[in-house]
């Protein structure tokens, strides 16, 4: 009961991480780039007293929401971590992409939603995904899983003392504390959409797993202090644009990427979670059946022709200036995310009529073997 009670608390802990990506992407492809000036300009915002209230909100859900990417790498390196990598599961996930990248290329064109160069570079995306896809998480994801057996393996063999060495180099060289601390940095080789940021995100997970981290935080005030910090880190990080804005300059957001403080907010919501006791309601049990859809909501609301048409199509930015923008900002996420979840689940209901999922996981068993076949004749030459 307890470990089916801690499933629980990590499904509903998916669906938010994935509920704050949607929020993050409305306001990167939709609010953001619909401000800018030009390219590499800054943005713009009316100094009104609602338009300035706004621009601040917006940075500290942007900031809170940052730790939806790190929340699920952690889950992922946190279960997979006495687990052997099974083909099926590469399989699947590229399976799944290449699905909706063909489906959305084959519906627009014959909508005619998109032009011929637009539907060309989209199939060619949908046809590679692992090179030229259309979504960077999806490969660092599948490159994770295809090294998780030697990472799984490395760690296995690493007694505590030098685990913890090892997790104070990770947090010291990956979150940039010596550098563009606590924003991170997003070009780099250990960028935080970087593979070897997902490397050290999957055996922060397996540490968690295995030894457990136990803050200095008390359980009961884990929640206050990621609120205490977000809004620190917010103002230190607004104050300077804020200035600049009264002297007649443009605000300037702030990007939070994955390797700064954001790292250490989701080590917290993280713990926060894996700790607590959910209460068994409706409303909980409705949440938990959402999960096994929150990577179909990625991969649709996140394609490239349904970015397009989503958030840049659509004029949001005369928003800024009302009232009611934080509310339809998280109201628009909320509809997004569910028809997401809605198309997932039917493509489900597809697959499951043409037994894809039994398909793929034969051909995944076949892999298996030919691998242990392949293992096991190395292992007799020597």
């Amino acid at each position: 009961m307890k470990n089916q009670q801690r499933l629980s608390n990590f499904e509903i802990l998916r669906v938010l991480a994935m509920f704050m990506i949607v929020i993050i992407h409305f306001y990167a492809h939709g609010i953001n780039r619909a401000l800018l000036v030009e390219t590499e300009s800054p943005f713009t915002i009316p100094l009104t007293n609602i338009g300035i209230t706004n621009f601040c909100l917006s940075q500290f859900i942007m900031l809170i929401s940052s730790v939806g990417v790190n929340i699920f790498v952690l889950i992922t390196g946190y279960f997979m971590y006495d687990k052997e990598l099974k083909s099926y599961r590469f399989i699947r996930v590229w399976f799944q992409t290449l699905f909706y990248g063909l489906l959305f290329v084959l519906l627009f064109f014959v909508l005619g939603l998109a032009d011929n160069h637009t539907i060309i570079k989209g199939l060619a995306k949908s046809l590679f995904p692992l090179s030229i896809g259309n979504h960077w998480f999806v490969r660092q994801y599948l490159g994770l899983m295809i090294i998780s057996p030697f990472l799984n393996q490395a760690v296995k063999n690493l007694r505590k003392p030098y685990y913890d060495l090892l997790m104070i180099v990770v947090m010291i060289t990956g979150t940039t504390v010596l550098l563009r601390f606590p924003w991170g940095y997003s070009l780099e080789f250990n960028s935080g959409n970087s593979f070897i940021w997902f490397i050290y995100l999957y055996i922060t997970g397996c540490y968690l797993r295995r030894f457990d981290m136990p803050l200095l935080i008390k359980k009961y005030l884990r929640f206050r202090t990621f609120l205490i910090v977000s809004v620190c880190i917010c103002l230190i990080s607004l104050i300077p644009s804020m200035v600049k804005s009264y002297m007649g300059g443009a605000l300037y957001p702030v990007a939070y990427h994955y390797n700064g403080v954001s790292f250490y907010l989701s080590l917290i919501i993280f713990l926060q979670f894996k700790d607590s006791r959910m209460p068994n309601n409706i409303i909980f049990r409705m949440i938990i059946r959402l999960a096994p859809y929150t990577f179909g909501v990625y991969l649709i609301h996140d394609n490239s022709l349904v970015r397009n048409m989503l958030w840049y199509g659509l004029n949001w930015q005369q928003y800024f200036e009302k009232l009611y923008f934080i509310p339809l900002w998280i109201g628009v996420a909320i509809v997004v995310f569910l028809s997401c979840v809605v198309i997932d689940r039917l493509r489900e209901m597809l697959w499951g009529y043409f037994k894809i999922n039994r398909r793929l996981e034969n051909l995944g068993v076949y892999i298996d073997n030919r691998v242990n076949f392949f293992i096991s004749s190395d292992k007799s030459r020597y």
